[in-house]
């Protein structure tokens, strides 16, 4: 959780609790007991969040969670406090924007996504790092000078590590593209990532084609 920074409440669901036989409602009580304890001690903080029909997620105060209301869908994220933090040594989350709030947790169903299919095909996701904390190791300790031209931004969404079958490791770069993403953007983030492997993902089928038309690729729908 520190490393993602913040996870809306079915990822977690779906991720750390749901057993095998268990439908998402059915193990969402079990799960909400024990992130409700997390939060009272002071370990998490919980935010509202949101997500209409297509899972579009946005800054929210609903009085209830975990419900459509119309065309939207009730629910809430999580991220870990300094106190949490502190006490198991890991790093504070970054500060989430509110409007990158949609793009981050569709990057984190993406990831979550592609886990699964890549367990089918024998690989294993060993880590990943989110889009900042690849920003942070690359400008660590750097100077750069005004208008130099020395600062790229062609960083992935997230980077994950990944076990092929044969037991090697290999990074595997995951992009979610949003609506807003023009087909110029799109051209210029496959230009730049030319050695290993991309996933692509979108919201709609019709961004999906956008992707395959420009890249080649198949995009995963989030």
């Amino acid at each position: 959780m520190a490393k993602a920074g913040l996870i809306d409440l079915d990822h977690l669901v779906n991720k750390f609790f749901r057993e095998q036989h268990e439908t998402l409602l059915d193990a969402k009580p079990r799960a909400m007991a024990a992130l409700k304890r997390l939060a009272v001690q002071e370990y998490l903080q919980v935010r509202p969040v949101v997500m209409d029909a297509a899972r579009t997620v946005g800054q929210g105060t609903p009085e209830a969670v975990g419900h459509f209301l119309n065309k939207h869908y009730m629910s809430l994220a999580f991220n870990i406090t300094p106190r949490a933090a502190r006490d198991f040594n890991a790093p504070l989350p970054p500060n989430i924007r509110t409007n990158f709030v949609t793009h981050h947790l569709k990057t984190m169903e993406a990831i979550l996504q592609v886990e699964r299919q890549f367990n089918g095909t024998g690989e294993r996701v060993l880590d990943f790092k989110m889009e900042s904390q690849l920003v942070r190791e690359n400008f660590s300790g750097k100077v750069f000078r005004p208008g130099s031209g020395d600062i790229k931004t062609n960083f992935p969404d997230a980077m994950l590590v990944v076990r092929t079958p044969n037991g090697g490791r290999e990074e595997v770069r995951v992009e979610y593209v949003s609506t807003k993403y023009t087909d110029k953007m799109i051209a210029e983030k496959a230009a730049a990532w030319t050695t290993g492997r991309t996933v692509w993902a979108a919201p709609n089928q019709s961004t999906a084609d956008r992707i395959q038309r420009i890249t080649g690729a198949q995009a995963v729908i989030v």
